[in-house]
């Protein structure tokens, strides 16, 4: 299973239980993705050795949460 079909999973269980509001899971999921690549895309792991890499990850982590339980 790839990362993306497991976003997918996440987001869908996340609005069946009533966590997540947002109208299109897969269109939901495939944003997620879309704005963490940076975290999960080896083309950017020479930023992983960054001193502030937690904390973007942090930050950009809660904005997504956010706005999926908005």
């Amino acid at each position: 299973m790839t990362g993306r079909c497991r976003l997918r999973e996440i987001v869908e269980e996340g609005v069946r239980c009533g966590q997540f509001a947002v109208d299109d899971p897969a269109v939901a999921a495939q944003s997620v993705f879309d704005a963490t690549a940076r975290f999960h895309d080896p083309a950017y792991a020479a930023e992983w050795q960054s001193p502030a890499i937690t904390a973007e990850f942090t930050t950009v982590s809660d904005l997504l949460l956010h706005g999926l339980r908005a």
